[in-house]
């Protein structure tokens, strides 16, 4: 799907109702481990305003949506951090409270990457394919554009390192840690290097607290 691909839903049609989104999802996803006969992960997707997506992301953003798919799929999740984080922000709700909800014991991938706050009327064109209004052109708006993990402050690697930290109890059966990047090798092994510097602090910790 483009960029337009919520203007192809017409507001004037009913949009499905809860039920009928989890049977469609159901079905597409027993479909594809049909198809490939492997353990398919579903990722959490970005929650988009509804006045962009015309309520199409609902029902697939919510908690117990994605609970509910994976426990009748018997899958397992991707859970990408900064969709998360996007979602909780454009919610208006507590980012930790948000992961906190999700299904965690499924989760056996992690993406990560850092958000950027964007001009609201170039997220529009660019992420949902949409003109901006008046209104849209005052305000900044929160996208996932997968910069780098590290940042010049240090200031986003130590939120990630507190966020893991406090869900890292239920992620009993992650697996891997991805980074999306599209960066030069050095700059990738600096942000991998993050990476293992944060699991292993939050292993630490978690050693000194049982003791």
């Amino acid at each position: 799907a483009g960029n337009d691909q919520y203007d192809s839903v017409k507001t004037t049609e009913p949009l499905p109702d809860n039920e009928e989104f989890l049977k469609t999802v159901c079905q597409n996803v027993c479909r594809a481990k049909e198809m490939f006969n492997e353990e398919v992960l579903l990722e959490n997707i970005e929650y988009v305003p509804e006045r962009y997506s015309h309520g199409l992301l609902r029902f697939v953003t919510d908690p117990s949506f994605i609970k509910e798919v994976l426990e009748e799929t018997d899958s397992g999740m991707l859970l990408d951090l900064e969709h998360a984080y996007v979602t909780a922000k454009n919610m208006g709700v507590k980012y930790i409270d948000y992961l906190k909800a999700l299904p965690l014991d499924r989760v056996k991938e992690i993406h990560l990457s850092r958000p950027s706050h964007m001009k609201r009327s170039r997220a529009l064109r660019e992420n949902w394919g949409k003109e901006p209004t008046e209104e849209d052109l005052k305000h900044d708006v929160l996208v996932d554009v997968h910069k780098p993990l590290v940042d010049k402050s240090g200031k986003f690697t130590k939120r990630v390192e507190v966020i893991l930290g406090e869900i890292w109890g239920r992620l009993s059966n992650l697996e891997v840690i991805t980074l999306e990047l599209n960066l030069p090798p050095k700059e990738i092994e600096e942000n991998v290097g993050a990476v293992r510097e944060i699991i292993e602090n939050i292993k630490k910790r978690k050693v000194k607290m049982k003791k």
